[in-house]
């Protein structure tokens, strides 16, 4: 008899626990609009809004505030946030200031319940990440990034966190462009769980790009990671928006529209698996048109786009003229595509064959941090770059060749000798002719280049020749020289 009082008290208890619980949740709760640590997208103003829709068990006035620092938010008083009808509501938190971190409290007025609070929010600018792996982040993890409280990541899994690396956990995704051959959700959840407890690999650019810039601009950072590793232009294509989250750029999308469908801008890596004979003499024209769509599809004709001319890669297989093809192909659409740019990353070091390493990628993501804010916070004292290359030969007591560049930020530096460049004949065999690569305090925006004999009339200029070349100058801000080549030599 006791066992049985005993069964029928624990069965009580545990009806009363659910109740209390479905209760409390019956009576308010957010259905849709916000999450802890989401970062909005500010406007023109310096502000957000965001509409947000949720449940109540009765017909009431919903309100909200603005905390910051668990002080009220000047204007942020309870207000009227929306008229619940039917058991349900929906309302529009009006400009909030950029910044944060915020906690937005929501109440059905006149409730003796503790509010909703959504905690961490943020006010500021939303980045799309997108391309293959070196994006994706393959550095090592042992000197990462460190996290910010003011740059927040939108994982795969659908959820707001502060930014941390790896940024992209492919198999936590909800699109299954993302799974590979992982279509069993047990078994991709494990094995997402698995790689989570055990990757040493994950460092890209993107959190010291969001790093930088905060610490340039204190504006705060929200990253919206796409990027998969190993994806070509052709798995990019546009034209595959409309399979959804079956493909990369239908997952980008539904991500974009997600986390409001205003962004500030998008930051790609992506080249290495176009650099092939039968696919890289297409490269530029693929590459256009997926900006161009982009800037449509997320309907911002002048939406930033900067991105990172490929780097090293060391296998003995490599197409060293495709590679090249399509670094040139990168260098020379930044001078053509409006509100876009480009950084080199030729000259850092590799953490394995083909991925950047880890210092490489902090120094990627102050470069891209240069460009963001040259152009979008109008810091003009930074140039973009070393660009637009000139090689003039010169028979001035000796042969030379002099290689001036625009966009120089002070003068052009180097550590040790100056290395990269190569001449080369028509069928782009290196004709062995420079003896010396040096730079002159008289001329900060060129490298000189002195050769054991005249170069012929239609020879031609590389630097970062190949696949695996070391190549090593860059600005006084460190903006890198990017691959280049071919280009004439004048005389």
């Amino acid at each position: 008899m006791k066992q049985r009082h005993r069964f029928v008290f624990l069965w009580s208890w545990i009806f009363l626990c659910v109740f209390v619980l479905t209760a409390n949740a019956a009576e308010l709760a957010i259905t849709e609009g916000l999450m802890d640590y989401q970062v909005l997208q500010r406007g023109a103003d310096n502000t957000a809004s965001v509409r947000v829709s949720g449940t109540s068990e009765k017909d009431a006035v919903v309100e909200f505030t603005v905390l910051k620092d668990n002080e009220t938010v000047n204007g942020f008083q309870w207000q009227t946030l929306a008229e619940c009808k039917d058991n349900t509501w929906h309302g529009t938190v009006e400009k909030i200031p950029v910044g944060g971190p915020y906690t937005i409290q929501i109440r059905r007025k006149k409730s003796e319940s503790e509010p909703l609070a959504i905690k961490d929010i943020l006010v500021g600018d939303l980045w799309i990440l997108a391309g293959q792996s070196n994006m994706q982040g393959y550095g090592n993890l042992a000197n990462a990034e460190e996290p910010s409280p003011l740059v927040h990541n939108y994982e795969y899994a659908e959820r707001w966190t502060i930014a941390k690396e790896p940024l992209h956990a492919l198999l936590e995704s909800i699109d299954p462009v993302h799974w590979g051959k992982l279509t069993d959700e047990a078994e991709r959840k494990q094995e997402a769980e698995k790689w989570r407890n055990t990757t040493k690999k994950g460092a890209g650019p993107a959190l010291p790009f969001a790093k930088e810039m905060v610490a340039r601009t204190g504006i705060p950072i929200g990253l919206v990671p796409c990027a998969h590793g190993g994806t070509s232009m052709d798995q990019w294509h546009f034209g595959k928006k409309f399979e959804g989250g079956a493909s990369l750029y239908g997952s980008m999308l539904r991500r974009f529209q997600v986390v409001g469908g205003k962004v500030k801008g998008i930051l790609w890596y992506q080249g290495e698996s176009d650099a092939s004979p039968t696919i890289a003499p297409e490269y530029e024209k693929k590459f256009r048109e997926f900006i161009t769509a982009v800037r449509q599809d997320f309907n911002e004709p002048d939406l930033p786009f900067y991105y990172v001319q490929i780097g090293r890669f060391i296998h003995y297989k490599v197409s060293i003229n495709d590679w090249n093809i399509v670094q040139d192909a990168q260098r020379r659409l930044a001078g053509e595509i409006p509100h876009g740019g480009v950084v080199p990353a030729m000259d850092l070091e590799l953490d394995d064959p083909i991925h950047v390493g880890t210092e490489g990628h902090k120094r990627l993501g102050k470069r891209l941090a240069n460009l963001a804010c040259r152009d979008l916070f109008g810091q003009t004292d930074i140039l973009i770059g070393p660009s637009d290359p000139l090689a003039k030969y010169v028979k001035d007591g000796g042969h030379k060749v002099i290689v001036t560049f625009q966009n120089v930020n002070g003068k052009l530096t180097a550590p040790g000798r100056v290395n990269g460049f190569s001449i080369r004949n028509q069928d782009r065999a290196d004709l062995y002719l420079i003896y010396d690569q040096r730079l002159e305090e008289s001329n900060p925006n060129a490298v000189i280049l002195d050769l054991a004999a005249e170069a012929p009339a239609d020879s031609i200029l590389y630097y970062g020749w190949g696949a695996d070349t070391y190549c090593n100058v860059v600005d006084e801000k460190d903006m890198a020289v990017p691959a280049f080549g071919p280009i004439p030599v004048e005389r």
